[in-house]
């Protein structure tokens, strides 16, 4: 079988050394996001989420299996540069026919903006979602823009997070860093986040 970004990880891409800690890593993000909304906020389902980087659709499988959220918006181009589908043979037509499966049980709370996520960001108001994950272009230009535009959409005591605060992605990291400060908890798949807080 060919190898995924998360759920047949292939361990020659991955930073991480134990078994497929994308897959579990991710598991414990979403542990966390149940006890950060439902316990310590004492809020009640259902919320509204937004992945910028959606690839396969394996977190976002993930994601919208918690049953946390009525509404996860997904903005994925399918298109542009992708090291893993150069190094693993992935065309963007495979890529999308592999998303489609995975989501194909949630369609009722999935909406997709097939396009960058600086051409879509006027669709979305400011204080109107839960949970922004970061996961598209990894160049550092492109993860400070990325926080820059989402920021102000998450809502008080939202998270901001994403994908690959590794050294081995030194731009995530810098990126981060500088526009929210060192995150207050990173994940063993490399998973970020940041509680906002804007009252």
């Amino acid at each position: 079988m060919r190898p995924t970004l998360r759920n047949r990880a292939n361990r020659n891409w991955m930073t991480h050394s134990q078994a497929n800690q994308q897959f579990l890593g991710l598991a414990d993000f979403c542990n966390f996001l149940d006890k950060w909304f439902c316990q310590y906020q004492k809020q009640t389902p259902p919320f509204t989420a937004l992945e910028i980087g959606s690839h396969m659709g394996e977190g976002l499988q993930m994601l919208a299996s918690t049953h946390l959220f009525n509404k996860i918006h997904v903005i994925e181009p399918f298109k542009g540069e992708e090291a893993f589908n150069t190094d693993f043979k992935w065309t963007w037509e495979e890529v999308r026919q592999e998303w489609e499966l995975n989501t194909r049980h949630f369609r009722d709370i999935i909406k997709l903006h097939e396009a960058f996520s600086y051409e879509v960001v006027d669709k979305f108001f400011d204080s109107s979602i839960n949970l922004v994950y970061i996961d598209g272009d990894h160049s550092y230009e492109a993860v400070k823009r990325d926080i820059e535009l989402y920021l102000p959409k998450i809502r008080n005591r939202g998270i901001l997070s994403g994908h690959d605060y590794h050294t081995a992605w030194p731009g995530v990291m810098k990126a981060v860093d500088e526009v929210v400060g060192t995150p207050d908890k990173v994940f063993q798949d490399s998973s970020w986040m940041k509680i906002i807080k804007t009252k």
